[in-house]
């Protein structure tokens, strides 16, 4: 797995501007506590934003140009859905913050309707960690999968502060029909350092999934060290756990 794995216990405080998801929680009591915090609320920010991103920029589409950022999945016979599971990765993340309502709230406010459903969470480590892995997700039917990845890229870049570090890379995972598009992001905290936020995503017609990494370890790290195919290998995974066939 790549070292970025991130998913928060819920309720950690948001940054300014950040959704705040679940309840207030306690003050941390040391500086590590505080820069999980950090990391968590800054993931928490930009996997909305880009997910937002995604279909608002789906929706504004009038060029119906489908092309770049990889090759988007080949439609099959078969159609399905999303659920939101107790663990992922085999168990090796536990759900920590079911957010599908405050995320579709969003949803329904920039496009309305319910041409969306979403299925996000925020997952922990099982064991011993500070990580957290941020799933957003929501499946619908999508006529231009490979638009909808580039609003989530290019979304998820948008909130002020955050830089791209490592540019979008597509990866041919095995049993992903379809690129998983990855990249690297960085959002500069002053007292903390650079956090480096590794995220991918995949579209087909039915589906949008992502994946939002957070990790305390992963300050001031190099950018160019982050596993992403190890990432990407990650997402298709949790799709995979994820994915229902539609009734």
């Amino acid at each position: 797995h790549p070292q970025p794995h991130p998913a928060a216990p819920a309720g950690m405080p948001a940054a300014p501007g950040a959704p705040v998801w679940g309840a207030p929680p306690p003050p941390p009591k040391s500086s590590t506590g505080k820069i999980v915090g950090i990391v968590v609320a800054c993931v928490a920010g930009l996997a909305l934003l880009a997910s937002l991103s995604a279909v608002v920029l789906y929706m504004a589409a009038d060029d119906k140009d489908d092309s770049g950022n990889g090759k988007a999945a080949k439609p099959t016979g078969k159609r399905y859905s999303l659920k939101l599971r107790d663990t992922v990765l085999d168990g090796e993340y536990k759900l920590a913050d079911d957010v599908s309502k405050e995320v579709q709230a969003d949803l329904d406010a920039e496009v309305g309707g319910d041409q969306y459903t979403s299925v996000s969470g925020v997952y922990a480590p099982a064991g011993d960690g500070e990580d957290s892995l941020t799933v957003l997700a929501f499946h619908g039917d999508i006529e231009l999968p490979g638009m909808e990845k580039r609003g989530f890229l290019r979304g998820s870049a948008e909130d002020e502060g955050t830089r791209v570090v490592r540019k979008a890379t597509d990866f041919e995972i095995p049993g992903a029909s379809g690129t998983v598009t990855c990249q690297v992001l960085a959002e500069k905290e002053d007292g903390v350092g650079d956090i480096i936020i590794p995220t991918c995503v995949w579209a087909d017609r039915d589906m949008l999934v992502s994946t939002v990494v957070g990790d305390p370890e992963l300050v001031d790290a190099d950018p160019k060290a982050v596993d992403l195919e190890a990432a990407a290998k990650d997402l298709v995974t949790i799709r995979d756990e994820l994915r229902v066939p539609r009734k």
